[in-house]
């Protein structure tokens, strides 16, 4: 889970599940109603999120994801668009 810096805005990393049918990603929501403001990375992160944080202005987002190969991306979130990763 991550805070936004400045906003009440949160974000969680959703798995690819026990059975893998399921697509790793990241949501952004509203802390207060919990309103989805974004999905992340649906499609494009290949395994399970480890961690993720907000950029100190919080317009960027930083995604590790799996135990074993690791990556280490970063996304312009409110765009979901990866800026660049390394592995």
């Amino acid at each position: 889970m991550a805070l936004h810096t400045h906003d009440d805005v949160l974000a969680t990393g959703q798995g690819t599940g026990i059975d893998n049918k399921s697509q790793a990603h990241i949501r952004v929501w509203r802390a207060d109603d919990l309103t989805t403001l974004a999905v992340i990375g649906q499609g494009k992160l290949e395994s399970d999120i480890v961690g993720a944080v907000f950029s100190w202005e919080g317009s960027m987002m930083m995604i590790l994801e799996g135990l074993q190969d690791t990556v280490l991306s970063l996304w312009d979130w409110q765009n979901d668009m990866e800026v660049t990763r390394s592995t």
